[in-house]
């Protein structure tokens, strides 16, 4: 609980920990999400959740009535602030999103263009060496090794490519409610 000289109604601060991670699994994002919501007209807010957390309470306490009338609004309270967090959440994810898109395409980009010179270089080493062999030298083992070689590279850029777009989708975490503040004017 805290009164605080810069508010004008009642209201409770829902902080939740919202978390977005990539399709492996790897956290991109992690936060505290300070919801106020204004006991009287229900509006919530991000910046005013957090300077309530940051504000320094003063040394008296809540007026008891008022007290027992927010604790029982809290249900009610909790629905405008979660409703806020899902646009909140969405938006983020929207930006990591783009943002893991942008990051995947120049990867697979990359792995297009690492792909086509690998497997020139192993194409030109089985030219020569078919050119060898029609020469007369004895190239078999050459010649397949440099096959099995493309063929492995183009499994490996496979299975590269599929990390590389599991890694660009962005999931977010259900939000979990870590604590509230009850918060007064002065």
């Amino acid at each position: 609980m805290k009164v605080l000289p810069f508010l004008d109604q009642p209201g409770i601060v829902f902080n939740y920990r919202i978390v977005f991670e990539d399709g492996a699994g790897e956290i991109l994002r992690e936060e505290l999400c300070p919801v106020y919501v204004d006991s009287q007209t229900q509006q919530a807010e991000r910046a005013l959740g957090q300077r309530v957390l940051d504000g320094t309470a003063l040394e008296t306490g809540p007026d008891p009535s008022t007290l027992q009338s927010l604790g029982d609004q809290k249900e009610a309270l909790q629905e405008p602030a979660e409703t806020y967090l899902s646009q909140t959440v969405r938006r983020i994810r929207n930006d990591l999103a783009e943002d893991r898109q942008r990051r995947t395409d120049r990867e697979l980009q990359r792995l297009d263009e690492y792909a086509a010179a690998e497997r020139r270089r192993l194409e030109s080493f089985i030219e020569d060496y078919r050119g060898q062999q029609e020469a007369g030298a004895d190239m078999e083992i050459a010649i397949r090794g440099q096959e099995k070689r493309l063929q492995n590279l183009e499994a490996r850029i496979q299975d590269r490519k599929e990390n590389v777009r599991e890694k660009g989708r962005v999931v977010s975490l259900a939000p979990e409610l870590v604590n509230l503040c009850y918060a007064f004017p002065a």
